[in-house]
């Protein structure tokens, strides 16, 4: 079949794969060997699929790959190595895949990365390493990747973020690393990150973060720092963040913020501030943030709010106050809410004819 361009053979029942079973599709572009028993690639077994563009090997069972086992693919595009039992990355594996954008390890057993293996993917856009056993990163081990966008850390058993991980990351745009054990980020961890739009931390063991931690992200719109150990932020934290769209405090143990903490937030809106301690809300919290659709403070600890908390929100659609310790609620406070679709107050004390009084209005 000299002139098959794109071959699928997932869960086709394989558990080889020779050089000689491939030798002749010397045109193939597109190959699929998912969901497969495969536990080893054998030296040669692609050096005559030059034109390979794609190559799917999610699912099996490779434990080990040779160091050249790549060698000859120099216009491979996406390589997809997820769900496999990958221990290590060897430095050359990687030498002549350069126009490589896409490369998938999830779910392996990578317990280290070196920057020998990943220094040659200059090309590379997309490099997802969740569900593995990292347990710490080499401080120069992306620094080659020059232009990756997104990277993806998820789930491994990182315990900190060091100021020089993420250097020479310039067009990265994308990044998480939640569900680890990191309980510390050093300050200038970001520093060389000016184009990040996303960024996820959830579900670590954070409990503070360096005061200035965000000031080179100027592009940052969404930022998760939920379910970790959180008690305070500092007041000028999201300085700079103009663009900030989305921000999820949710699952800390804030006992309150600081009344100008999103002030440089203009944009603002989204704000997920459920399951903390806050015992109050400062008066100027959400002043000047007319962007505001969705505010979630349920599940903490407020008693009362003032009359001119929610007062700039003309645009929010949902308002949960639900499971607190709210007994009365001033008259006025929903006034302004001419937008508002949803609201919570379940689970309080109210008691109080000033709800109704408010309500209605």
């Amino acid at each position: 079949m000299p002139l098959l361009n794109s071959l699928d053979a997932s869960s086709a029942g394989l558990s080889a794969l020779g050089v000689a079973d491939l030798a002749g599709l010397t045109q193939l572009a597109h190959l699929n060997l998912s969901y497969n028993t495969l536990t080893q690639l054998e030296t040669g077994t692609f050096d005559r699929m030059t034109g390979l563009t794609t190559l799917d090997l999610a699912a099996n069972a490779i434990i080990t790959l040779p160091s050249n086992v790549f060698a000859a693919l120099t216009n491979l595009v996406t390589l997809n190595l997820a769900d496999n039992y990958v221990t290590e990355l060897q430095a050359g594996l990687f030498v002549n895949t350069i126009n490589l954008t896409s490369l998938d390890l999830t779910n392996n057993h990578l317990g280290t990365m070196s920057a020998d293996a990943l220094g040659p993917l200059t090309s590379l856009v997309e490099l997802v390493l969740d569900q593995n056993n990292l347990g710490h990163l080499e401080r120069d081990v992306f620094e080659g990747l020059v232009n990756l966008e997104v990277l993806i850390l998820d789930d491994n058993d990182l315990t900190g973020i060091n100021a020089t991980n993420f250097i020479n990351l310039t067009s990265l745009m994308v990044l998480s690393f939640s569900v680890n054990d990191i309980a510390y980020v050093e300050a200038g961890a970001f520093d060389t990150l000016p184009n990040l739009e996303q960024l996820a931390m959830e579900d670590n063991l954070l409990t503070v973060l360096p005061k200035d931690l965000f000031h080179y992200n100027p592009q940052l719109q969404y930022l998760s720092l939920f379910d970790s150990y959180i008690a305070e932020l500092d007041e000028g934290i999201f300085h700079g963040l103009t663009l900030l769209n989305t921000i999820i405090l949710a699952g800390n143990n804030l006992d309150g913020l600081p009344e100008d903490i999103f002030q440089p937030c203009t944009m603002l809106e989204v704000a997920a501030l459920s399951y903390n301690s806050i015992d109050e809300l400062e008066p100027g919290l959400f002043s000047g943030l007319s962007s505001i659709l969705y505010v979630d403070v349920e599940s903490n600890d407020i008693a009362t709010i003032d009359a001119g908390l929610l007062s700039d929100l003309s645009y929010l659609v949902t308002l949960r106050l639900g499971e607190m310790q709210l007994a009365s609620l001033p008259n006025d406070v929903f006034a302004h809410l001419s937008a508002l679709q949803s609201l919570d107050l379940g689970n309080n004390r109210l008691h109080s004819v000033g709800l109704r009084m408010s309500m209605a209005k």
